[in-house]
């Protein structure tokens, strides 16, 4: 009975992983690899273990996730910023890069290109100077108010086809993302 439960448990993880990795791009596995090659990511006992000393379920691991991890490694690995620089999940950001203790990039990551562009899209909509108090369920809104509150020099948006750069103007007590600077391939 126990190899039958065994043989059908490794069945679903060898589907689900197969299907999942039907969806990873060639950048973020390259960015895996790196991030388990410099230490930055580990697996032990079926789960993925964060820089940040999170763990994720490697059976629970969503699109998403992977994505986080790719641009991570990204900016680890290129030399350009240090581990302790980068705070995952701050603010209702997905990355937020400090230099000096002062925020100067914010990252919110999407699964898709056509997600990312939604939350561009929605954030050129919002008004900063007349946001709602609830902003459960409205991710643009709820964007806006972190930066406001971080005030970072520049924030991206990232999705494993695409990143989009934005220059934040936090002058005369409001918040403007200025068009972006650049697009680029991820």
């Amino acid at each position: 009975m126990k190899s039958w439960a065994r043989d059908l448990l490794i069945n679903l993880a060898t589907n689900h992983i197969d299907r999942f990795l039907t969806s990873v791009t060639p950048w973020e596995l390259d960015q895996l690899k790196v991030a388990f090659e410099k230490g930055l990511l580990r697996e032990e006992s079926g789960f993925l273990f964060l820089p940040d000393g999170r763990r994720w379920s490697l059976m629970t691991v969503n699109k998403e996730y992977i994505t986080h991890i790719a641009i991570y490694s990204e900016l680890v690995g290129s030399g350009q910023w240090h581990p302790e620089n980068i705070k995952l999940e701050h603010e209702y950001l997905d990355l937020v890069i400090f230099e000096r203790g002062t925020p100067v990039i914010a990252v919110e990551v999407k699964r898709s290109e056509t997600e990312a562009a939604k939350l561009v899209k929605g954030l050129a909509a919002v008004d900063p100077l007349n946001l709602p108090e609830l902003d459960r369920g409205n991710d643009p809104i709820r964007k806006m108010k972190s930066l406001l509150k971080l005030k970072p020099k520049e924030f991206w948006v990232v999705s494993p086809e695409r990143r989009w750069t934005f220059d934040v103007d936090s002058s005369n007590g409001t918040l403007k993302l200025r068009e972006p600077n650049k697009s680029e391939a991820a």
